[in-house]
């Protein structure tokens, strides 16, 4: 996988989408964003967008793999 863990097959697209599209939509406004309420802004549209993307099954799979192999 792209994550680098072993994930379900259908973790993978979902991890590539946060990361290639979304991700690369966010990063960059957010780190030139010198307003601290549009910084804030910025984060909760990138956070927002991942979750409807799926990201909390990319979270799960990161902390099922910390919890069976690194714990």
């Amino acid at each position: 996988s792209d994550l680098g863990i072993p994930v379900p097959e259908d973790v993978n697209p979902i991890f590539m989408k946060v990361h290639q599209d979304i991700k690369a939509r966010y990063w960059l406004k957010m780190i030139i964003e010198k307003d601290p309420k549009k910084l804030d802004g910025l984060w909760a549209d990138f956070v927002a967008e991942a979750k409807k993307a799926g990201s909390d099954k990319v979270v799960a799979a990161y902390q099922k793999y910390y919890d069976e192999h690194v714990k």
